[in-house]
């Protein structure tokens, strides 16, 4: 049975994030002001995982060469009067 699980990203360049192996990406998006990846994935108890690559990059900011593939934007605001924007990508290995 497939289940739909969120993930927070960590507000860092290189994120990675821990899920079951083989989570479909859904969605990117925010709640309560933080970034975060919505997947579908075969979540029952025992299910293996894997560490997933990602990166985020603000706009105006230089894209690192490794990029890999566009999943989504994500809005935030640190006050009424500061929004940050960031674009998140999946490292894919080759």
């Amino acid at each position: 049975m497939k289940t739909i699980w969120k993930f927070k990203i960590p507000s860092t360049t290189y994120p990675n994030i821990t899920m079951p192996t083989g989570a479909e990406i859904l969605s990117v998006g925010v709640q309560n002001n933080e970034g975060y990846v919505w997947v579908r994935c075969s979540g029952e108890k025992g299910a293996s995982m894997e560490i997933r690559k990602f990166v985020l990059v603000g706009t105006g900011r230089e894209c690192p060469g490794d990029t890999g593939e566009y999943l989504g934007t994500i809005h935030t605001e640190a006050n009424p009067n500061i929004h940050h924007v960031n674009h998140l990508f999946e490292r894919i290995a080759r």
